[in-house]
């Protein structure tokens, strides 16, 4: 079995003929754009295959009264073989953005054993924590090659992360000193899935105030609009504009989360965090968050309130410190966390 290794830049003709070789192929490495070239051949694939089925199911009307052994063991193979070829491409994907194997077999298991218990538990803190896996896989698929690859090459590091090396080039967002709207913006939408580097203060603020401006806009139209639907006659061409600004908000979140949250964890960098000082940080975050979770569950709503509400006011303050400002301070736990 050949080894599916992709570098540099992959034509859709080279991600096409890459998928269906490792269709059974875990090894190896996909890039970016190998990726997403195999999604949009499995959506093609998927269509086309899913059409089919339509029409022997309209052509057999019986079919729907008393579904065929056939027909099912024929919706079960196609189904395995999607999910074989989705499975193979994203831990290739993830080697690529620089996990390790150890890495790759802890998150796909806990992955599975999330996915069960979603299925029979009601239970909040289950479904946020399987949400957490699919957000951290979907920023994955964003990463440039090599992106979670660490210069560390202590053993701790090197279980979980595969080592960077001196020939490894990657993006990287540098601010310095002052920082004006237009080059914040610049930096904001050139480094929309760039983790390495900095951003400033400055740099932080000045997208994410313009950002939170346009939602709070966009809400204060929905609002309005609902209450225009009760109060007047117009109902119908209100109802209209309260959906459409509704999706429009979804759509702005849904792309700027990627951005932010890349932006995020350079100001964090940029503040004087290490990136195991960040990967702690985190650590802790979602540890308040989980707790949240539970507190929720078991119907505790004032400390469910202290729990989701802490991390975010830590989050906060750091994003309003100075750069450099961890480093300046003299307490020992915290130099543990910085550079």
């Amino acid at each position: 079995m050949s080894v599916i290794e992709e570098k540099g830049t992959v034509s859709f003709k080279r991600a096409a003929i890459d998928l269906f070789k490792g269709i059974i192929n875990f090894t190896g490495r996909t890039t970016r754009a190998g990726f997403w070239y195999g999604q949009i051949v499995l959506a093609l694939m998927l269509s086309v295959v899913a059409g089919a089925l339509w029409l022997v199911v309209r052509n057999n009307e019986w079919y729907m009264i008393d579904p065929s052994w056939p027909l099912l063991a024929a919706v079960l193979a196609i189904s395995i073989i999607f999910v074989l070829f989705e499975v193979t491409l994203l831990v290739r994907r993830l080697r690529d953005v620089g996990l390790s194997n150890l890495s790759l077999w802890l998150f796909y298991s806990l992955s599975l054993l999330f996915i069960i218990l979603s299925l029979i538990s009601n239970l909040y803190v289950v479904h946020l924590i399987q949400s957490w896996f699919g957000i951290f896989a979907f920023l994955c698929m964003l990463l440039p090659t090599n992106s979670l690859t660490t210069r560390c090459h202590t053993k701790d590091y090197l279980r979980f992360f595969a080592p960077r090396t001196a020939a490894m080039t990657l993006p990287i967002i540098s601010e310095k000193g002052k920082v004006g709207f237009k080059q914040a913006w610049g930096h904001f939408l050139k480094g929309y899935a760039v983790i390495a580097g900095r951003t400033t203060r400055a740099g932080f603020w000045w997208p994410l105030s313009l950002i939170t401006l346009v939602i709070v806009a966009i809400g204060f139209g929905v609002y309005t609009c609902a209450i225009n639907a009760v109060t007047t006659l117009d109902y119908t061409f209100n109802i209209l504009m309260m959906t459409a600004l509704s999706y429009l908000g979804g759509f702005i979140t849904f792309i700027i989360y990627i951005p932010v949250a890349m932006m995020y964890v350079r100001r964090l960098r940029d503040v004087g965090f290490s990136n195991k000082g960040i990967i702690i940080f985190e650590a802790f975050v979602l540890l308040f968050k989980f707790a949240g979770a539970v507190c929720n569950d078991y119907l505790l709503y004032v400390p469910g309130v202290v729990c989701n509400a802490l991390p975010i006011f830590v989050i906060i303050i750091m994003m309003l410190l100075p750069t450099n400002y961890l480093l300046k301070l003299n307490i020992s736990w915290i130099k543990k966390l910085t550079r």
